[in-house]
C-alpha cells in the first residue's frame, strides 16, 4: 500500500499487539467484504472468529481512510456458506 499514489501515507499496517492474548483470533479473507461508503461487512464463520472481527473493528474504525461501520454477520454452518464471498458478491458499484 505504501507505493500507490492513492494509498502513500495514509495506511499504518498492523499486526496486533504480541504482549496481549487475544485468543484464537483466525479470519479468512473471503469474510471481509467492503461494501461500500466506509462500511465493511464481515461474516463469522469456520474460519472467522468474533475476536478476529474485534481487532479489525478496533484497527480500521475512526482511523482517516478506514471505515465508519463494521457489521459482523453468523454464517450458517452450511459448506455451501463457508465464507461471505460464496453467498454473495457485487455485480456494480450501484
Amino acid at each position: 500500500y505504501q507505493h500507490h499514489p492513492y494509498f502513500a501515507g495514509k495506511v499504518k499496517v498492523w499486526w496486533g499487539d504480541c504482549d496481549k492474548n487475544h485468543g484464537p483470533a483466525t479470519l479468512e479473507g473471503g469474510d471481509v467484504m467492503p461494501i461500500g461508503n466506509g462500511v465493511v461487512l464481515i461474516g463469522m464463520g469456520e474460519r472467522t472468529s468474533p475476536q478476529a472481527v474485534v481487532q479489525v473493528a478496533k484497527s480500521v474504525l475512526g482511523k482517516e481512510g478506514g471505515a465508519t461501520r463494521v457489521i459482523a454477520c453468523q454464517m450458517p454452518k452450511s459448506r455451501a456458506a463457508m465464507h461471505l464471498d460464496t453467498v454473495f458478491s457485487f455485480l456494480d458499484i450501484d
